[in-house]
């Protein structure tokens, strides 16, 4: 959460009145997602259209939005001399342009140069990533340059330089500089978790008479790692979610027709962050289910004899069906993981799952249901109360497969069949409320 702040207190001075020259692009193409935008990039968007040729902007020295031109276009027409030619060009302008500045940047004593150089790594592998994910632009340039390892070092010289400069506002001891030390904090915080004393500091300037909270987005505020940060906050979401199956076992009852034994449930999903990272979450799952094994032999019958359930075949004529459904109440706790692609995010998620019988009926039906109507049996048939398992599903865009196998067993023990059911089947989930804002 970022405080909002003063309107005198202006961040340029951190990064100089024009801020970062080169904004964050990844946000152009609808396949990245999560960067900051800014006023260049929706020109550079509809620049995309076809309204500026790729040659215009970059002889306007508009390198990243140049190769942006550039994937669209391959995109839709693959590789063309003339465009190949640009793109090439294009990225190499951007990366030596880029390179420079750290290495302007380098040589200054700016209070908040590493935060610069951070933001201008960042960028680079914006671009690699971007071409990673083209395969012809991926021909042309094979090897993009990366800059992890300069990311993963000046990620905590950014925070300390944050840190240092929110020590500083801190012990001023003016509202104003209250609200600024906090936010430096929360900088801090964003780029390197529990950095230090940071959370401590924090706490003790909410603590302070001088600072007064207003949950606001910070606006006014030319560094991206600042418009970022309000954006980064991880929030706990909900939404609806059901899934369809097939269910079946291995042994233990008379076979199940495959394409006729169902599962299905429908719940609400509530997703909590783990720490401020948005592609780790938890997802707590209660829902309702039905479990619906429909058996092969439409003549099979469950009766309880000695208090123990058996599944026997009779002769009644005309049987068309014969199936036992039961409805659970439960919930499923998972670890989930995001893995961003190109058009759409995929999701992992993994965990156990707990359910308590609600009901449970057998239904035989026949085929002239006008002279012998369906027979339903309402009863437990000696199912065990609780169920329970393990539970894994992954999900690209709106839909994805899951399996679930029952680790307890399906009756109770030395009162029925020793029985395990799965379950597989498809999950139905809104993706962008995984994805990032």
């Amino acid at each position: 959460m970022l405080i909002d702040l003063d309107p005198k207190i202006d961040f340029e001075k951190m990064h100089g009145r024009r801020g970062y020259s080169i904004p964050r692009i990844a946000r152009v193409h609808k396949s990245f997602e999560g960067f900051p935008i800014s006023l260049i990039l929706i020109l550079g968007g509809w620049m995309i259209q076809g309204c500026v040729s790729p040659a215009k902007t970059l002889s306007r020295g508009e390198y990243d939005l140049t190769v942006i031109q550039c994937l669209e276009k391959f995109k839709r027409n693959g590789n063309q001399p003339k465009i190949n030619n640009i793109f090439i060009d294009a990225y190499q302008k951007s990366i030596n342009e880029k390179l420079a500045r750290v290495e302007e940047y380098e040589r200054t004593n700016d209070p908040f140069k590493w935060a610069k150089t951070f933001s201008i790594y960042q960028e680079i592998n914006d671009l690699k990533r971007m071409i990673e994910r083209n395969p012809e632009a991926l021909e042309l340039v094979s090897n993009p340059l990366s800059k992890e390892a300069e990311i993963a070092k000046t990620r905590l010289l950014a925070a300390d330089e944050y840190y240092r400069a929110g020590i500083e506002s801190m012990y001023r001891n003016t509202s104003q500089d209250a609200l600024r030390a906090f936010n430096y904090f929360q900088l801090v915080n964003d780029l390197a978790p529990g950095y230090k004393d940071v959370l401590e500091l924090q706490t003790k300037l909410q603590q302070t008479d001088s600072f007064k909270i207003v949950r606001h987005r910070v606006k006014n505020v030319t560094d991206p790692i600042v418009q970022n940060s309000s954006k980064s906050q991880a929030t706990i979401k909900s939404f609806p979610s059901f899934s369809l199956g097939l269910n079946n076992y291995f042994s233990g009852l008379p076979d199940a027709k495959i394409t006729a034994s169902w599962y299905a449930d429908v719940g609400w999903l509530v997703s909590i962050p783990v720490n401020s990272n948005r592609r780790k979450r938890l997802l707590i799952y209660p829902n309702v289910s039905w479990y619906n094994f429909r058996f092969e032999d439409p003549n099979i019958l469950a009766k309880t004899v000695n208090g123990k359930t058996v599944f026997v075949s009779d002769s009644v004529p005309n049987v068309a069906r014969s199936k036992i459904t039961s409805a659970y109440i439960g919930i499923k706790p998972l670890y989930w993981v995001t893995v961003e692609g190109r058009r759409f995010n995929s999701e992992f998620s993994f965990g156990p799952y707990a359910y308590v019988l609600l009901d449970s009926y057998l239904l035989r039906s026949f085929n002239d249901p006008a002279s012998m109507p369906s027979v339903k049996i309402n009863d437990r048939f000696n199912l065990n109360s609780l169920r329970y398992g393990v539970y894994g599903s992954a999900v690209l865009g709106n839909i994805g497969i899951f399996f679930q196998q029952d680790v307890s067993v399906l009756f109770q023990r030395s009162r029925g069949p020793s029985v395990n059911p799965f379950v597989v089947g498809l999950a139905f989930r809104k993706a962008k409320y995984f994805q990032k804002n």
